[in-house]
């Protein structure tokens, strides 16, 4: 089982890569930092982040806290007659370097609490508490990610008229 959720997939899109790239460019403002969750974002642009070249590093413009946003790397290639854009979405490194020191500890107290229970140390009702802070680190993670990767994908392939490859 993979400790981080991530998604891969390739749109394809009728348009021409210029026509993609100009579609994109207006539509990503440039990354705002850190806000306070009082203070609304003038959301003018639907994406956050930076295009250059034929790839883009881009994360849904949302107005509401949530740190598991997916990041959305990709890439975009010119065929024959459609342009395929290739995209990866993961968490912020900051985010998975955070949630790794965060999980290693709780994954370190649990086994000292295992250890101390088949010792006779300790009761079950202590094992039950990092397991279910384990639990809840884990499924937060997946359930912040997976909340937003739907949206991000359907509005980004909607932007550029873009259909999931092979789909």
């Amino acid at each position: 089982m993979k400790i981080f959720p991530s998604f891969q997939t390739t749109l394809k899109s009728p348009l021409s890569k210029v026509e993609v790239m100009e579609i994109l460019s207006s539509n990503i403002a440039p990354r705002t930092g850190l806000s306070f969750p009082s203070s609304k974002k003038n959301k003018t642009k639907l994406f956050e982040g930076q295009l250059t070249n034929s790839t883009f590093n881009i994360q849904l413009a949302i107005d509401y806290r949530n740190s598991f946003i997916p990041q959305i790397k990709g890439s975009i290639d010119e065929r024959n007659n459609y342009t395929e854009i290739k995209i990866s979405l993961e968490l912020h490194k900051m985010i998975k370097i955070f949630m790794t020191i965060w999980i290693t500890f709780i994954a370190i107290s649990l086994i000292a609490t295992s250890y101390s229970f088949a010792n006779g140390n300790t009761n079950i009702i202590n094992i039950i508490i990092p397991l279910s802070m384990l639990i809840f680190g884990i499924a937060l993670v997946y359930w912040g990610f997976n909340n937003e990767k739907g949206n991000s994908v359907k509005i980004l392939s909607n932007l550029i008229q873009a259909k999931i490859k092979n789909a």
